[in-house]
């Protein structure tokens, strides 16, 4: 059981020294493989389009007549 412990250790300590060394490396190939995540308008700037503070994030789609159809208000069987 302590050898298993060493060996878990010793893998936790080279990843971690990896990671400390090449994270700019790493860094800059996930940028280059998924590209620059694109900063969210500041919804308080004046003439900012996207969401307001009163936009709802999650709804449930409703059908056309408001009213959900029986086999998505009763379970089956």
């Amino acid at each position: 059981m302590l050898k298993l412990a060493l060996i878990l250790l010793s893998l936790a300590v080279w990843v971690s020294i990896f990671a400390y060394f090449w994270h700019q490396n790493i860094l800059r190939w996930l940028d280059n493989r998924f590209g620059r995540d694109t900063l969210p308008n500041d919804p308080d700037e004046e003439g900012a389009e996207g969401l307001d503070h009163n936009t709802p994030l999650f709804t449930a789609p409703q059908p056309q007549d408001g009213k959900p159809a029986p086999s998505e208000s009763s379970p089956p069987g």
